[in-house]
């Protein structure tokens, strides 16, 4: 029955590698003929994850340095996503963690959101990114994230089912749009993993270095310990985590 139907795969970005991106991957693995929309999409670094797919990017594609600086994008992203035309599509399969559930569709149109999160920095982080920004900048994102949080709350409507990726997104899933979900967890590739038959004296994070990871908490943890911390990831927290880290607490 799904190969009679018309689907379109609805992905946030295509920029970095990451957990969301893998889920899109196995999307379009179920679904190898729909086509990928999205709003930025980086093809040095994507194009090998996503060989022979189409992908169809918004208008913020066409603006210069619009894929490096993706997070100063963020307003024009409900714009983008309502921008496509799926009036063709017959199953949207969305994957959101900030406008991707946007998308405009027909009535007789099933959309199913496989939601990482809802928008984090317009809800539970959003005090914290406020001071994570200077003064000046803090009245005009609150007026921001205000219209963000009223935007993302009535796009919720447009969607037929949620799925989350764990208990935890399910509770915010309800808190902030007030939807059930059912809960599928995100794929792991456990193939790329072995158990050692040695074992070292030192404890591991692997993650991007953004904010909301919090890994500035396991390194002030591990500076307290003075116990060895090996960080694995890029990100535009890594020279504050640098400068924070002791002798003990090493990056690669």
């Amino acid at each position: 029955m799904l190969n009679n139907l018309k689907v379109a795969l609805i992905h946030e970005f295509l920029i970095t590698w990451g957990g969301s991106d893998l889920v899109v991957q196995k999307f379009s693995e179920i679904f190898p003929d729909a086509p990928i929309f999205t709003a930025l999409y980086d093809t040095k670094t994507m194009q090998k994850h996503f060989t022979d797919r189409r992908i169809v990017t918004s208008f913020l594609q066409r603006i210069p340095f619009a894929v490096r600086s993706h997070r100063l994008m963020m307003p024009f992203f409900p714009i983008a996503f309502e921008s496509f035309d799926l009036n063709e599509y017959d199953l949207v399969l969305s994957s959101h963690h900030m406008a991707a559930k946007g998308v405009i569709t027909l009535p007789s149109t099933c959309h199913i959101c496989f939601c990482h999160t809802p928008m984090r920095y317009a809800w539970d982080f959003y005090h914290k990114f406020l001071t994570e920004n200077p003064p000046a900048l803090r009245f005009p994102l609150r007026l921001l994230f205000h219209y963000l949080r009223a935007w993302d709350t009535a796009t919720a409507s447009r969607v037929d089912y949620f799925i989350a990726n764990s208990k935890n997104i399910a509770n915010r899933i309800w808190k902030y749009y007030r939807r059930e979900s059912d809960i599928i967890h995100s794929p792991v590739e456990t193939a790329r993993f072995r158990i050692s038959e040695t074992k070292d004296d030192f404890y591991l994070v692997v993650s991007r270095l953004v904010s909301y990871k919090r890994i500035d908490l396991a390194v002030e943890a591990f500076n307290r310990l003075g116990r060895r911390l090996v960080v694995v990831g890029s990100g535009p927290e890594l020279k504050k985590l640098k400068k924070m880290a002791r002798k003990n607490v090493e990056f690669t």
